[in-house]
């Protein structure tokens, strides 16, 4: 079960078109903003789709940006958050991928941290930090 939503991206963004300066205007549309995040910032196409759908339905249920009232700063600071939000699911996605080609392509090492977990969690408190913090460093001999 889905919630219908029908989001009009022409009038959420109609508030944020102002961009650039007073002296050199640009208006901000779907495809700028695209186009910005996708050939500029270098980020995925889909992230930038799912990031941008998940921002207008947020603006079809109120959320607002004010800026700081200067030309064009309500609709700098929808163009950041935006950018944020992709930059943070890339980063987050990237190293998720990276972990997972490392622990696919190296079953040895899946497997000694499998089986230093499983030793770890049977010694007692003491034992776990000892062996684990004091006799790597050389301190102690255990």
């Amino acid at each position: 079960m889905g919630v219908d939503i029908k989001l009009n991206f022409d009038e959420l963004l109609r508030p944020y078109r102002k961009g650039g300066t007073e002296s050199n205007p640009i208006e901000r549309t779907l495809n700028t903003i695209c186009n910005a995040l996708v050939y500029k910032n270098r980020i995925p196409v889909h992230i930038v789709g799912a990031i941008l759908l998940e921002v207008f339905v947020e603006l079809a249920n109120g959320l607002e940006f004010k800026g700081d009232g200067s030309y064009g700063s309500s609709g700098s600071e929808l163009f950041q958050e935006i950018r944020n939000r992709c930059i943070k699911m890339a980063t987050n996605r990237n190293q998720q991928e990276v972990i997972d080609s490392i622990l696919s392509e190296n079953t040895c090492l899946r497997t000694y941290c499998s089986k230093r977990t499983k030793k770890l969690e049977k010694l007692t408190r003491w034992k776990r930090f000892s062996r684990s913090i004091l006799k790597p460093r050389g301190i102690w001999r255990i």
